[in-house]
């Protein structure tokens, strides 16, 4: 069984690395504009993405995925919000550099993180979170499963791995 969980982890991140995602940068609406404000807020930049800036392959289809983090613990659902759920690498900016720059001062906030990864320096650091929201791996790193051996532990191993191993310096563990 773990094998064919380690099996599914790898074929995905391979998937996710190759743009094997349905995460294109698409405008659904025809009123778009690269609007600072209006790009920084998840519902208006899925509406809206290429015209606010979306490049690259590691994209997540919609605003949902900011809210579903258990879905990230369930190996079949983490391909439907990769990039939130750390299955490929969300380093990118995913709206325009300008705009990034422009709110730079609020990556304290949780959007402009996600949506401004590169600009608010979340990718800089050798050991971090995969996942998405730091929040999050904190949350369950406080319910036990970073160092529990129940089902979700090793997947959460390696989407929190900075929240999970103080540094990185753990390597091995059940």
């Amino acid at each position: 069984m773990i094998q064919v969980s380690r099996l599914i982890i790898l074929s995905c991140i391979f998937i996710g690395a190759l743009g094997g995602f349905d995460n294109t940068c698409a405008d659904k609406r025809r009123d778009c504009k690269a609007d600072n404000v209006l790009c920084m807020q998840p519902y208006y930049y899925f509406q809206c993405s290429r015209t606010c800036g979306c490049t690259g392959a590691c994209n997540d289809p919609s605003a949902s995925c900011l809210d579903e983090s258990g879905d990230c613990f369930e190996t079949p659902l983490m391909n439907k919000c990769p990039r939130f759920c750390g299955v490929c690498e969300g380093c990118n900016d995913l709206v325009k550099q300008t705009i990034c720059a422009l709110n730079v001062h609020r990556c304290n906030e949780y959007n402009v993180l996600y949506l401004c990864s590169n600009t608010c320096g979340k990718c800089q650091e050798r050991c971090r979170n995969k996942m998405g929201s730091d929040y999050v791996c904190a949350a369950f790193n406080a319910r036990g499963y970073c160092y529990s051996t129940n089902k979700h532990s090793r997947v959460m191993r390696d989407i929190c791995s900075a929240t999970c191993t103080s540094g990185c310096r753990i390597k091995n563990l059940p």
